[in-house]
């Protein structure tokens, strides 16, 4: 199969010619999960070789999403939130949002967490959102630092939890080593009048120790 995953791999526009679109569609239809969801892809966007047609995107992901491969069952969440290529539904958005989390797309935690939040889809569980958030903040996935600032306000407000203003700004201070945000010492300031010294103390140091087994750049463990 090197020759095959050659193609998968080489762009079509630095072949010049419909070959590598072909023989994807062949490798799909004999069975090759990564050739169905790239299938799927091709589809979606469209290019040479592939006019962009929704529903054959969405015929491919979903077989591709039913042999297992969590990055078409993400696509298909996305198809079905916005109504490509079928009908808005989003209770089954919500169910391929969370097959792909469940099967390790990171990308989809957040979304997952969203849904239960707001009850987009499925019945609002705070507990199940509050775990997806805490999940994607402490994965290597792109921009932990939305569900860290999500939880930060969460614990700030007392929306789905339990208030708690040692956590919040515990995660206030993660936010800063992740993302440097340029308001985080007006905001720091505001929270930290809200504790007492030994509050900020063990706040200070969960989130040190947070940052040492999650930060996803290590530097900002110093």
């Amino acid at each position: 199969l090197v020759y095959e995953y050659f193609l998968l791999l080489t762009p079509v526009i630095f072949r010049g010619d419909y070959t590598r679109t072909e023989k994807i569609k062949e490798l799909a239809n004999s069975g090759i999960v990564s050739f169905q969801e790239e299938l799927g892809r091709m589809y979606y966007f469209g290019e040479p070789g592939v006019d962009q047609n929704y529903e054959e995107s969405l015929k491919w992901y979903e077989i591709a999403a039913s042999n297992g491969d969590s990055r078409s069952q993400n696509e298909l969440g996305l198809m079905y939130s916005n109504g490509l290529g079928t009908e808005k539904n989003q209770a089954k958005a919500t169910e391929w949002y969370l097959k792909a989390a469940e099967s390790g797309w990171g990308g989809a935690y957040v979304v997952v967490a969203n849904r239960y939040l707001n009850g987009t889809g499925i019945d609002r569980n705070c507990e199940k959102s509050i775990y997806w958030y805490k999940k994607h903040s402490e994965s290597k996935w792109l921009a932990p630092e939305i569900s860290i600032k999500k939880l930060e306000k969460m614990y700030l407000t007392g929306n789905c939890v339990t208030k708690d203003i040692k956590e919040a700004y515990k995660y206030h201070l993660i936010y800063n080593k992740v993302a440097l945000h340029p308001k985080f010492y007006r905001e720091r300031k505001k929270l930290k009048e809200k504790l007492n010294e030994e509050q900020i103390a063990e706040a200070e140091e969960d989130s040190k120790q947070w940052l040492r087994t999650h930060a996803p750049n290590k530097s900002s463990n110093k």
